[in-house]
């Protein structure tokens, strides 16, 4: 699990494509870029084969005016 909390701040991640991943979000003025993730409901996003997947990460976003982005690689 990756728990990141932010004020301010430029947050970019790189995970594994073989690996399911979800996204949580919390938080005022962010900017999210989540290219391959489907939005599930309001703040959660998640790769298509997270159901399947061996290997699952879990990551979880809360910040004030930030900018998220979460590559698959």
């Amino acid at each position: 699990d990756v728990r990141i909390k932010t004020g301010v701040a430029d947050v970019k991640l790189n995970v594994p494509t073989s690996s399911g991943c979800r996204i949580t979000t919390k938080g005022g003025l962010t900017s999210k870029d989540f290219e391959g993730f489907t939005k599930l409901s309001n703040g959660t996003y998640e790769t298509p084969n997270y159901s399947t997947a061996t290997k699952k990460i879990f990551i979880s976003l809360n910040g004030g005016l930030s900018n998220f982005e979460v590559r698959r690689y």
